[in-house]
């Protein structure tokens, strides 16, 4: 490992910085996931119809969702403050 390292030092307090930044980020997003899944549990019982689970219906809701992520991808790229969510 080391001889392939560049010339110069690592900072053990910025490495140890990256990994609480790495290891927050990893739990929030289980804690984000935990709650979305059990707020979207919750919201189920209060739907207005049922699509069942016939291939159109996924394959609508792989292009709704890949619009979605275009749409955001795009306005983050023009709005400051999306672009600073989008690239952390």
């Amino acid at each position: 490992v080391r001889t392939g390292r560049a010339k110069g030092s690592f900072e053990t307090r910025d490495t140890l910085t990256s990994l609480m930044m790495g290891t927050g980020n990893v739990v929030a997003g289980l804690l984000l996931g935990v709650v979305s899944y059990w707020a979207l549990l919750w919201l189920w019982q209060f739907r207005f119809f049922n699509l069942g689970l016939s291939v159109w219906v996924f394959v609508v809701a792989f292009l709704l969702d890949d619009l979605r992520y275009y749409l955001y991808h795009r306005i983050a790229h023009r709005v400051r403050w999306v672009w600073a969510e989008h690239v952390n």
